[in-house]
């Protein structure tokens, strides 16, 4: 595959809904992206970033395409 873009916040029918604050009251990508790298086996390298989108905020995680099963 190509990878793709994981968007909380956003239901699957396209529903702006926004993702809650995850670290008090913001969210750190920075925070997020170490999270799934060291709950991953081989650990994943995300790139993620906060979007205001219809006046709510949403998460986007980019994740790269895999070259194995990732759990």
């Amino acid at each position: 595959g190509s990878g793709g873009h994981l968007l909380i916040g956003v239901r699957d029918d396209g529903t702006v809904t926004g993702a809650g604050p995850r670290h008090g009251t913001t969210t750190e990508p920075a925070r997020l992206e170490a999270l799934i790298g060291n709950r991953t086996e081989p650990s994943v390298v995300t790139a993620a970033e906060v979007i205001a989108l219809d006046e709510n905020e949403v998460i986007v995680v980019e994740i790269p395409a895999g070259r194995s099963v990732v759990g």
